[in-house]
């Protein structure tokens, strides 16, 4: 089964981020487009040809919605690299878990770690199957499990605020996983993130990490939608 998704390229818009992470997030971006598209999945990039989206992060989360109600993803994942003052080691996906946590975008329903069940799914996953195809270890600091992590758990979260992209995009979970990819440290992996063929095989391993969770329960979009309501 093929499914529709949307990818982010995390801190290419005026916001900015990290200019290192900045640098190689379009590389690792496009890698993942091309590879979901070899692989028979409809995959959208939504930064412009110049690999920039030309408004701030929350103007990115309503455009997310925005393309959303046009036509339905399926999943929207927002790809990122690590780059903390520890320089922590490893691969992880973020899942929304922002009940209570301050938001400018309140969603009246549930959005908590245990009602995205299928967002963890696709953690696990695409996670450990990122690690598997480059090298990469698993994180396993500050994570609910090796290689995912609540959002509560993020430097915004545990300072009792939502991450934006979740806080926008709470409002269509009913239908479209929502995820952040960290392709490891930018420091602490720089060998293996440096290393000749690592965006092919990143992306690689998250077409192999979507294909393991539709081989498994999630088998239609019905099923997708009832197991998240």
């Amino acid at each position: 089964m093929n499914i529709r998704i949307l990818i982010v390229q995390g801190h290419r818009n005026t916001t900015g981020g990290n200019p290192a992470e900045m640098a190689i997030t379009p590389l690792a971006a496009r890698a993942i487009q091309r590879e979901l598209i070899a692989a028979g999945h409809q995959a959208e990039m939504l930064q412009n040809e110049a690999d920039w989206f030309p408004g701030t992060l929350d103007d990115v989360g309503r455009e997310v919605v925005r393309r959303f109600d046009v036509q339905p993803y399926d999943l929207m994942l927002d790809v990122h690299f690590e780059g903390d003052a520890n320089n922590t080691p490893g691969v992880f996906a973020i899942v929304p878990d922002g009940d209570g946590l301050r938001t400018v975008s309140p969603y009246r329903g549930s959005d908590a770690w245990a009602t995205n069940t299928l967002d963890q799914q696709y953690a696990v996953a695409i996670a450990e199957e990122v690690a598997t195809s480059t090298g990469l270890g698993l994180r396993r600091s500050g994570v609910k499990q090796p290689g995912v992590m609540s959002e509560r758990q993020t430097g915004v979260g545990s300072k009792g605020y939502r991450l934006a992209m979740f806080g926008y995009t709470a409002a269509v979970r009913h239908r479209m996983v929502r995820l952040v990819l960290e392709l490891g440290n930018i420091r602490g992996d720089a060998a293996i993130i440096g290393a000749d063929g690592f965006y092919k095989r990143a992306a690689a391993g998250v077409v192999a990490g979507i294909d393991r969770v539709l081989g498994g329960k999630s088998l239609s979009v019905r099923s997708r939608v009832l197991s998240r309501q």
